[in-house]
């Protein structure tokens, strides 16, 4: 059975290196009905034989890690829970390290230092199939974001239903390189995902 069809309910398995922070994700997590913690790990190494054995739908990831640890992780996890979609918790990661994590298969990268509701919302987006950029980065009312010509030709075809598969073919380009370009067009524009990015005025139109 996929993800989308076990929400609510999402199950979550986190691998974090912080005892302390692990309580209070337990703490955060534990009063919500359709979010539930089934795990967790303290290395990655741990993680990914657990996440193999429980399956979980969504598995959090600390950016403390080390950028190179998160990517051999990631480069793996398909491998052996193919279903389960990754959510790097990272604090003050810059635009490469972002960019080599969803291009490596991360749906999102929520801000360590963010409110918890926000994190919490950035899980919910994952679990209904929904690729995040999280905190959006707000532009001011009179600002129009600029998208380049390859980002608007993404964000037209995501806003018409494509799947990123679907975009990848189309456009002649990896579904990593989607993905990327769908973050830095969600960035850009504050979109938290793609319903709201379909809502977005983009100049030059998305549909």
């Amino acid at each position: 059975m996929g993800i989308g069809n076990r929400v609510p309910g999402a199950t979550i398995f986190a691998c974090e290196s912080q005892p302390i922070v692990l309580e209070g994700l337990r703490a955060v997590l534990e009063p919500l009905e359709d979010l539930r913690l089934i795990g967790d790990a303290r290395s990655l190494a741990e993680g990914l034989n657990e996440v193999g054995l429980r399956s979980p739908d969504i598995v959090v990831v600390d950016g403390g890690f080390g950028s190179e640890a998160i990517l051999r992780f990631l480069g793996r996890l398909g491998g052996v829970a193919a279903e389960a979609r990754a959510v790097v918790w990272a604090g003050g990661a810059g635009p490469l390290k972002r960019r080599q994590w969803i291009q490596a298969g991360a749906w999102a990268v929520a801000d360590r230092n963010a409110p918890a509701d926000a994190f919490i919302d950035s899980l919910r987006q994952v679990a209904r199939g929904n690729e995040v950029s999280q905190p959006p980065s707000c532009l001011p009312a009179t600002r129009e974001p600029r998208l380049s010509q390859r980002e608007l030709e993404v964000a037209r075809l995501a806003c018409q239903g494509w799947n990123n598969r679907q975009i990848s073919e189309k456009l002649a380009i990896s579904k990593g390189t989607v993905k990327v370009h769908l973050m830095h067009v969600l960035e850009k524009t504050g979109a938290r995902d793609r319903s709201e990015l379909a809502a977005a005025r983009i100049p030059g139109g998305l549909r």
